[in-house]
């Protein structure tokens, strides 16, 4: 077992949430065909069993996964969380659903990239699934 003090954890997810914010805005927003927005070309899956598609929509859902469970470390320690939990959880999820909603509409206006429904709706599924499993992660490996 890990154990580090709340003002730890605190700094620690703080730090992972805007890495994370950073990275998703970065991956959304570059134009399409960059390494940023394509790490990994259509044409060098052709021929082999990976759907490209599937493969973006699970590097969506990881990528939000993980912002998820840096929100759910700083709600672990978060004093406003202890006060009024579902308060708290419902203003998480709003923030991160205007991320993934707002970064979406803006690729409208980025060459190479239109804005899709399926993206907006994986991106919060995998936030959601972050949340729910970073709650037992924290108890299982830290103290607070």
């Amino acid at each position: 077992m890990i154990s580090l003090r709340p003002q730890q954890l605190r700094r620690i997810s703080e730090v992972a949430i805007v890495l994370m914010v950073a990275l998703i805005l970065v991956t959304s927003l570059s134009p399409g065909g960059s390494l940023a927005a394509d790490p990994i070309r259509r044409s060098a899956l052709e021929g082999s069993a990976i759907d490209y598609d599937a493969l973006r929509a699970v590097g969506h859902g990881v990528l939000y996964a993980l912002l998820g469970f840096a929100a759910a470390a700083r709600f672990a320690v978060s004093d406003y969380a202890r006060h009024s939990p579902y308060r708290a959880l419902a203003m998480t999820l709003l923030a991160i659903w205007l991320l993934a909603g707002g970064s979406e509409a803006m690729q409208g206006n980025v060459p190479g990239r239109a804005p899709e429904l399926t993206d907006w709706l994986v991106d919060m599924a995998g936030a959601i699934i972050g949340l729910a499993l970073a709650g037992p992660a924290i108890r299982w490996f830290v103290r607070i």
